[in-house]
């Protein structure tokens, strides 16, 4: 009896853990139906947001490019990371949903998909051997290049690393603080101390959902800055 309570215990909680991972995309098809829908002359609420928001990346990823027919090749690419990263950062606000980008592994996959793509572009672009030797700086003597070339290879691999930490920090962080102040809820249940951690929480709740903002931009901005880099070597 103990055996059979205990896998039916079991099935339930992996089936929750399963229609978390498909609610997940609930969002996702919300928002992606106005993005792909003919925008109008005349904007609705849901086209000027998204129209704003592709304005403001615009503004700071444009610089990053030395040719417009480049950024506007990589355009749709830091687009679908920026509404990637904020859905699961937002997903992760929700009792009950899991965050996505508070776990280590998956903000780990997502950075080295990343700095793949960067290699890849610039070996693309510069070929693979004239790609390695532009890995050192210009204008340096041939035995320095040898002597720099594992300190960039290391540079290089220390990438994903630090874009994967930054991402999976914050969110980490944000989403323990609030499911901390939430359980005080069910701690402090007196009619004085109950309405300041509700005031608390909503205050956090509305700061992390613009540390998720942010961190989509951040993540979206260093993406388009190392494919740059990768794209336009010899000028950095």
């Amino acid at each position: 009896m103990y055996a059979l309570i205990k896998n039916l215990v079991d099935f339930i909680s992996n089936f929750t853990n399963h229609l978390n991972d498909f609610l997940l995309f609930i969002p996702v098809i919300v928002l992606a139906v106005p993005i792909m829908s003919p925008f109008k002359i005349v904007p609705t609420r849901t086209q000027s947001i998204i129209e704003i928001i592709y304005e403001f990346l615009e503004d700071q990823i444009l610089s990053l490019f030395h040719k417009k027919k480049d950024y506007k090749r990589w355009m749709p690419f830091f687009l679908t990371i920026f509404y990637y990263v904020l859905i699961l950062n937002l997903m992760g606000l929700i009792p009950g949903m899991h965050s996505f980008t508070a776990d280590l592994s998956f903000t780990a996959t997502l950075a080295v998909m990343v700095i793949l793509v960067s290699i890849g572009a610039g070996i693309y672009k510069n070929g693979v051997v004239k790609y390695l030797i532009n890995l050192t700086p210009t204008g340096i003597a041939p035995a320095m290049r040898v002597v720099m070339f594992p300190l960039e290879i290391i540079s290089l691999m220390s990438k994903p690393l630090s874009l994967s930490l930054r991402l999976y920090a914050n969110m980490f962080a944000g989403h323990t603080v609030i499911k901390i102040l939430l359980s005080l809820t069910e701690i402090f249940t007196t009619k004085l101390i109950l309405p300041f951690d509700i005031v608390i929480v909503t205050v956090m709740m509305l700061f992390e959902v613009f540390v998720c903002f942010i961190q989509a931009f951040i993540f979206a901005y260093l993406s388009a800055v190392y494919i740059s880099d990768s794209l336009y070597q010899e000028s950095h």
